[in-house]
């Protein structure tokens, strides 16, 4: 959902908001954080200090090594230890009062006068401040202050140099990490390189066997005189380390390959996120005081305060004013955590015009700017980062796991394979292929070469933060460009079309679509990350814990939190990676059924390829039960990338890329592998050039005209294995072959296959699984059939091991609704239960991780979980005993066998369906939820000192379902535990999670059919 009309949450109000997080800005932060001053440090990277930790510029100078304690640097050469010194800095600014915000672009500013109310009709108190705007990935936040400070020095992110400083005087360094170095001794090296016979200076320096090799860039000079020379009136945009000669990566892997045949020994490590600008004739300033002026809006360019008054104050006249539809939330109903401010939704800006806008460049979206620019859009590619490629480069998830390599995909991982293998750098050995892992900074460098090769114009450092849409008569919007806050200022880019791949729907949503945040019923998603690198260039999977980065301040807390995780860590990213977030609702919606169906559509896109692999919690029922999706392709269509507004209608012109394409979160770790998104946004841009110079959308094309494009765009042949008669796409619900499903109902037998988790990597299902094909079909056509088999093939309590066909059949059977099945297998998991430990799992637990992870639980739960759906009064005794069981034992819920995790989580399961059927029985499991409440783990979640460890989050969502239950069967406790889970520590994610349980279980309205 959408917040545009809730007015302007403010998320902070201090004495002073300084908009830059630089070394000398912070040694004068904490000065006035002394004398008293309430300040808040708002600064768009996710560190401090960004001026040496964004452009590894290591090397302290003498004054910087008196500011930094000894433990975060280096003994000789003074290089400071990354992750150290960052922390050493947040913890500086938490204990001095400083307010963190990371991840927050300027906007504007002006006064904000006293008698202006709130929306709520409250006084805003805010005589004498100023309201300073400020966009995240949320869109638009205020901030009330008494004054606004940014960075006095240069941009160095923008070509235009500066009035008063000639191009000449703007010289770039670029750095990259080199391991490889002795171990014992300090190594510095100076020289001199060649590319492209031009002479690169160079200086090596390390210690502790590892370093930085940095390099001086070309000068700008020749081709901002060129411009010049053109007459061109506006400022040149162009970033100048990056043009069609060259980039900054390109010219430190030639200079790295050059040192490399005197040291062999080097290994190139990862790039800086950004180059360093050295500047000459400038004063020391670290900060300037933005002047007031009265009614006014002020525009300020990031970091673009120069010296001499008001240089880069810049105030667009009224004539070019851009009326925006700007998300002044973060998509979420969160009535009541901020204040709002009544705030037009307008922004003084510049306008270019685009063919295709793309905004961001990381997995999908730059290869959407490639191929839509390779096939003559002029298109523009907004990334608010400085390296391209997201996750597989700054994300810290440089290795493939499953995914189709189509040529799209074999054409980037051949390109930076050529690079690498001169380097001759070392790399993990793939599953699937021996390009499964690269280099993170050569794959990125591959990216921007080749997009600049094909014409797109490259934007760094730009966040989108709203839409320009317009209604159009009868009914329905359209999308005709977006907004973005950058070095340059705030910009508008039209476009005959605009892809969103920031990953998350952002786009979407500030332009009116439906979304789905995690799933329909909370907020709990999949793991994120904030990447752990153990040496210059290896990194740890840790995607561990929950973010709403939408929200400054939880997006803020998950950094600080991911900092202080991982053992033997050297330094953590700077890019937090989301393996999930926004479902944006499309046209079509991809679900768990179509998976284990094969199901293909007329308008099929691309195909994807993976494992199931939730790395985080699942609400599908099949799951629950027992039935874990297959290793197989899995097809999406083009209406699952088309958003709708809530009233289904569809925003024209817009399409998502990326990980927000329209399914459910449970069929979502199917399709969110790297290559498939890539394809993905390959396949996007490639058909939008095609239909765009028809005059025409892709989803106007004919079907046949279309796939016959897209065949010979890739090599992805849109079939799938019995894909045949069953095209879905628009309906529902595709009808089942009765005679079909008697031969599936008849080939079910005790070994049957319902679990993959045991199959080798490079294993692809092919054919369907008789329990899934009967699992999937319609209850009223495969109960009957079941029925038949049980009483003509079975006998009542014959079971002759656990395995036998009698149980699986009565599984079948109870997931289909037929409760009378409960009273023999209720006996029957009495008789597990009888040894008096819970059973550990013994199927497979190959990939799972920290619990709950999966879907992997042990095969009771899932007996347990299938009994709870019947609501009979006979399961209580079964429930009973495994309370006391789990009473009497140490619960270790890391241990993945014992899957203690999800042996408490069953009595909510049961309790809630038991709730739909039975009031009875449901009243049964109150004391017994009660008391696994009582749990001292439970008890001691909430507790600030544990927020660190992995487990607690984890332990806070198993007690939100617990409470979620009570609550929705009346119970004040329930309720009065979900008003805790609401307030920190707990994350966003958990906190909204209790909100809308507690406004659930006011209602008191639960949904009855299958969640897929």
């Amino acid at each position: 959902m959408n917040n545009h009309d809730c007015g302007l949450p403010v998320i902070g109000e201090a004495d002073l908001c300084i908009l830059s997080g630089k070394l000398p800005v912070l040694r004068r932060a904490f000065e006035l954080a002394q004398q008293g001053k309430k300040i808040i440090l708002a600064v768009r990277e996710t560190c401090l200090a960004e001026d040496i930790c964004q452009t590894f510029q290591y090397r302290l100078t003498p004054e910087e090594c008196a500011f930094f304690p000894e433990e975060t640097r280096t003994e000789k050469l003074m290089l400071l230890r990354p992750d150290e010194g960052k922390r050493y800095l947040e913890e500086r600014c938490l204990e001095a009062g400083i307010k963190l915000l990371y991840g927050v672009w300027p906007v504007d500013c002006r006064e904000w006068e006293e008698d202006t109310k709130a929306a709520d009709g409250k006084n805003s108190g805010g005589a004498g401040k100023r309201l300073l705007r400020v966009a995240d990935k949320g869109g638009v936040f205020g901030i009330l202050c008494d004054e606004v400070w940014m960075d006095a020095s240069a941009s160095m992110e923008t070509a235009p140099s500066p009035e008063g400083m000639s191009s000449k005087e703007s010289r770039y360094t670029y750095t990259a990490l080199i391991g490889g170095l002795p171990d014992k001794e300090a190594v510095v090296k100076e020289g001199c390189a060649v590319w492209k016979d031009q002479e690169i200076p160079y200086l090596l320096e390390g210690e502790e066997g590892r370093g930085i090799l940095t390099v001086s860039l070309p000068s700008s000079r020749k081709e901002n005189s060129c411009q010049e020379a053109c007459g061109e009136e506006k400022p040149v945009r162009r970033v100048p380390w990056l043009s069609g000669k060259g980039s900054a990566g390109e010219i430190i892997i030639s200079v790295f390959a050059q040192i490399q045949k005197e040291m062999p020994k080097l290994e190139l490590g990862r790039f800086a996120p950004r180059p360093a600008l050295v500047r000459t004739g400038e004063g020391n300033s670290a900060v300037r005081k933005i002047p007031r002026e009265e009614g006014k809006w002020i525009s300020l360019p990031s970091g673009k305060v120069f010296s001499g008054r008001n240089k880069a104050l810049r105030r667009i006249p009224d004539d070019s004013l851009s009326r925006i539809c700007i998300c002044t939330g973060n998509g979420l109903p969160e009535e009541g955590r901020h204040r709002c401010l009544p705030a037009a939704n307008e922004i003084r800006c510049t306008e270019e015009e685009y063919d295709l806008v793309v905004a961001g460049g990381g997995t999908a979206g730059a290869m959407a700017a490639l191929y839509g620019a390779r096939g003559g859009l002029k298109t523009v590619l907004l990334e608010p980062q400085f390296t391209l490629g997201g996750t597989s480069t700054v994300g810290g998830v440089s290795t493939y796991w499953f995914g189709n390599r189509f040529s799209d995909v074999r054409e980037i991982d051949s390109e930076t394979e050529r690079v690498a293998s001169a380097l001759k750098l070392p790399r993990r050995d793939g599953i699937w292929s021996e390009l499964d892992d690269f280099h993170p900074g050569i794959r990125a460098e591959v990216l921007t070469r080749l997009c600049l090769q094909a014409g797109v114009d490259i934007r760094f450092g730009e966040l989108v933060f709203g839409t320009v849409c317009d209604d159009i008569p009868g009914g329905g919007r359209r999308c005709r460009g977006a907004a973005a806050a950058g070095p340059a200022g705030l910009t508008v880019y039209y476009g005959k079309a605009v892809i969103d791949a920031t990953g998350d729907g952002d786009l979407a949503v500030f332009s009116g679509a439906e979304a789905v945040y995690g799933s329909d019923r909370d907020y709990i998603t999949y793991w994120a990350s904030l990447a752990q690198y153990t040496d210059v260039n290896r990194y740890k999977n840790n995607f561990s814990s929950m973010v709403i980065s939408a929200d400054p301040e939880d997006f803020t807390r998950f950094i600080l939190l991911g900092r202080r995780r991982g053992d033997a860590v050297r330094d953590h990213g700077m890019y937090v990676s989301m393996r999930e977030s926004r479902h944006v609702k499309g046209t079509y919606t991809v679900n768990l059924q179509d998976l284990m169906q094969f199901r293909t559509y007329p308008d099929g896109l691309y195909t994807c390829y993976s494992n199931y692999d939730p790395k985080g919690k699942l609400d599908a029922d099949v799951i629950y039960c027992g039935m874990l999706p297959p290793q197989v392709q899995i097809q999406i269509p083009l209406s699952a990338l088309l958003p709708c507004d809530g009233s289904g209608g569809r925003i024209e012109g817009l399409y998502v890329a990326g990980k927000a394409v329209s399914a459910t979160r449970n069929v979502f770790p199917s399709i969110r592998m790297q290559p498939d998104l890539m394809h993905q946004g390959a396949v996007l841009g490639g058909l939008l050039a095609e239909s765009l110079k028809k005059g025409s959308y892709p989803e106007q094309m004919e079907a046949e005209e279309r796939r016959h494009f897209l065949l010979h765009l890739t090599d992805d042949p849109l079939t799938l294995p019995g894909g045949e008669g069953k095209i879905g796409g628009l309906s529902a619900e595709v009808p089942s072959s009765l005679e079909h499903l008697k031969e599936e109902t008849q080939a079910i037998t005790a070994d049957s296959r319902t679990h993959w988790v045991d199959v080798p990597f490079i294993y692809e299902e092919k054919e369907e699984s008789e329990i899934l094909s009967v699992a999937t079909a319609p209850s009223e056509e495969a109960l009957p059939l079941l029925l038949k088999r049980l009483q003509e093939e079975t006998r009542p309590y014959d079971w002759t091991d656990k395995e036998n066909l009698r149980i699986r059949l009565l599984e079948m059977c109870l997931w289909h609704g037929y409760a009378e099945a409960a009273e023999e297998l209720s006996a029957f998991v009495l008789r597990e239960l009888s040894s008096g430990t819970l059973p550990e799992r013994e199927g497979s637990t190959m990939c799972a991780q920290l619990l709950p992870d999966h879907g992997v639980m042990p095969e009771t739960v899932y007996r347990l979980n299938l009994l709870g759906r019947s609501g009979r009064k006979c399961i209580i005794p079964v429930f009973r005993k495994v309370l006391d069981l789990l009473s009497g034992m140490d619960r270790d819920y890391e241990d993945i066998h014992k899957g203690i995790y999800h042996y408490v989580e069953s009595f909510a399961y049961a309790a809630e369906h038991s709730g739909k059927t039975d009031a009875d029985t449901a009243a049964e499991f109150i004391p017994m939820l009660r008391r696994l409440t009582e749990f001292p783990e439970f008890l001691s979640c909430l507790e600030r000192e544990r927020q660190v460890e992995l487990m607690t989050e984890r332990l806070q969502i198993l007690l939100l379902i617990l409470c979620r239950a009570l609550a929705g069967l009346g119970e004040d406790e329930g309720r009065k535990r979900l008003r805790e889970l609401e307030k920190e520590p707990a994350g966003l994610a958990v906190r909204l999670s209790a909100r809308r349980a507690l406004e659930e279980a006011g209602k008191k309205e639960r949904k009855t059919d299958k969640i897929w």
